[in-house]
């Protein structure tokens, strides 16, 4: 299974009203979610990601600009891949990380979550490497970790997570190259 990530901006105004409007016409099955931003992100911008192999952005409109796209392939999440449905706030966190440290990244994640999730009301959606090569550099790869929190104050309370998922946390941070967080929600057909 792939994903499509595709970060569209409106040119053609300051918001996002419209192009989600029309993302949400085009009625699409294999879309994963819409997430316009909150903070990290324009306010005519946003992350649409598709479970597909497809990789031209089925969306090209005049004044809508695809400022980036990358193919993702899940590592120990998504466990279930279908559209995400739980309003909240969505982080998207960008990792860099040497190629050579991708599958440590993996294991310390997935073992911080086993106690992270339970204190706090949040859960982790995925944990992608960027495809082809997923290589940024010569030594450099890219990945993408999406974790759905219930609200802001869920997200700030989580900062201070339980000693064991702290420690493999930061283990996980002393791997990677730099880490950009930009926190979204999950568009619910509300416009």
């Amino acid at each position: 299974m792939t994903y499509q990530i595709f970060h569209l901006k409106d040119n053609r105004g300051s918001t996002n009203m419209q192009l989600l409007r029309e993302i949400r016409n085009l009625a699409r099955a294999d879309s994963w979610g819409v997430f316009p931003g909150i903070f990290g992100l324009g306010t005519n911008e946003l992350y649409w990601l598709l479970l597909s192999t497809e990789t031209s952005c089925p969306l090209k409109l005049e004044g809508v600009e695809l400022v980036g796209q990358s193919t993702l392939s899940p590592t120990v999440r998504p466990l279930v891949h279908e559209p995400r449905t739980k309003p909240g706030i969505y982080v998207f966190r960008w990792f860099e990380v040497v190629e050579q440290h991708v599958e440590e990244v993996v294991r310390l994640s997935g073992e911080a979550w086993e106690t992270f999730e339970g204190g706090f009301d949040t859960e982790v959606q995925g944990l992608f490497t960027v495809l082809p090569g997923m290589k940024v550099s010569q030594v450099s790869c890219r990945m993408l970790l999406v974790t759905w929190y219930k609200d802001l104050n869920v997200w700030q309370a989580s900062r201070a997570p339980d000693p064991e998922a702290q420690q493999r946390f930061i283990a996980r941070q002393a791997l990677l190259d730099s880490a950009v967080p930009i926190a979204t929600r999950l568009e619910l057909d509300n416009v």
